[in-house]
């Protein structure tokens, strides 16, 4: 959207006056000088001065009207889409305009719902629908409405929210249902981490009604591109569903995952874009590779991130069941400082011809993020090079 341009008064020229007061300078002076040939020279030189003092002042007049000075109204331009951004209310605005000058402006969302049969059994499965927001409060205005449920005709597909319906009791934040706070995990600050904190009970109905709940606003939360992880808390500020009583999202560690991207990844299988995790314990090695297996959740997936390694392994695990072991320090069997070697336990199908070293590239990035790891070592099941067609474990030489 290009900026809208105001307009400003004119410039001043390169002598110092404006077009205006040159050209009122011009048409002042003529009569002044007609006229000094019809009176006497005292008179004259008396007239004159006292008409060039008042020349004078109207010039200056001109002048301070025409000051680029006065031309106060700033340029702005509203954002192309909306962005989560924090605000001095609990409900987060989603732009950097400083102003609401267009009160009829409009902006697109997506809300993210559970949808039978689907969600039934898994509820890491959840469904976008469209949204418009009224306002720059994006990220609210979409838990807003994921509290409320979805449409009459969107009941009728199937959607449902394990949210609506869910929230009971007095609010503790002055009558709202909830507050977001951006670039925060809990009370610790945390770039990129947005912490929902629930104002009032929220009753989880069934085993798997809290992971729908979590799926929902996770998702409804990520679709927002400064938004890289979502923590949600009680209305008394423990870890939602963790039912260990160990607060554990508030003392997970931050981790990556790299993904591939439409349209950027599709010609140059080595280019990958980074997702946020939190991985609840200190195996951050392995559970970024679990999540990368796992593939992109729906808003990231909507947002064009994808793996061919999701649904890739196959087959019974030579490793107790584990889709894959990492080993660090070790290049194969061989202690070499510094070189992590992960083995897949399953076989893993390459769909096509760029699908190895896609999978390559997402593991290498995933793993190299952590600075203990300064090179990575591929093998399939059978301890040979992954993706080495030319039979001479070029990996581990």
């Amino acid at each position: 959207m290009e900026p809208r341009r105001w307009p400003v008064s004119p410039q001043p020229s390169a002598t110092g006056a404006s077009p205006l007061s040159s050209s009122a300078a011009s048409s002042s002076v003529a009569p002044l000088i007609a006229l000094s040939t019809h009176i006497g020279p005292t008179c004259t030189r008396r007239w004159a001065r006292r008409t060039l003092v008042a020349l004078v002042i109207s010039l200056l007049t001109l002048l301070t009207a025409c000051s680029p000075a006065q031309a106060d109204v700033p340029d702005q331009a509203l954002p192309n889409a909306p962005t989560a951004q924090p605000a001095s209310t609990t409900q987060p605005a989603a732009s950097t305009a400083t102003t609401s000058s267009s009160s009829s402006s409009s902006y697109p969302v997506k809300v993210y719902f559970a949808k039978h049969p689907a969600s039934d059994g898994n509820p890491a499965a959840v469904f976008a629908v469209a949204r418009t927001s009224p306002t720059l409060g994006v990220a609210t205005f979409a838990i807003q409405q994921l509290i409320a449920g979805p449409t009459a005709s969107e009941r009728a597909a199937g959607y449902f929210s394990e949210v609506a319906g869910a929230l009971s009791g007095t609010s503790t934040c002055g009558g709202a249902d909830f507050h977001i706070t951006l670039n925060m995990r809990g009370t610790r600050s945390e770039t990129g981490t947005a912490t929902l904190q629930f104002c009032r009970t929220v009753a989880i109905p069934g085993e798997l009604a809290g992971g729908r709940m979590a799926a929902e606003m996770e998702n409804t939360l990520r679709q927002f591109a400064n938004i890289a992880n979502v923590v949600i808390l009680t209305k008394s500020g423990a870890c939602f569903n963790d039912l260990s009583g160990l607060n554990r999202c508030l003392s997970a560690h931050v981790v990556k995952v790299y993904f591939s991207l439409h349209s950027a990844s599709d010609n140059d299988p080595s280019v990958v874009s980074p997702v946020g995790r939190l991985s609840p314990t200190l195996g951050v090695a392995t559970f970024s590779v679990q999540q990368l297996i796992s593939g992109p959740l729906p808003a990231e997936h909507d947002r064009s991130y994808y793996t061919p390694l999701a649904g890739a392994l196959s087959g019974t695990s030579n490793c107790g069941g584990a889709d894959f072991s990492i080993t660090l320090n070790h290049k194969g069997n061989t202690p070499e400082l510094g070189t992590a070697t992960l083995r897949f336990c399953r076989a893993v199908a390459l769909a096509g011809d760029l699908t190895g070293a896609r999978i390559t590239a997402e593991i290498r990035a995933t793993l190299l993020q952590f600075p203990s790891n300064t090179k990575i070592v591929i093998l399939n099941r059978d301890g040979k090079c992954f993706d080495d067609f030319s039979g001479q474990n070029l990996c581990l030489k």
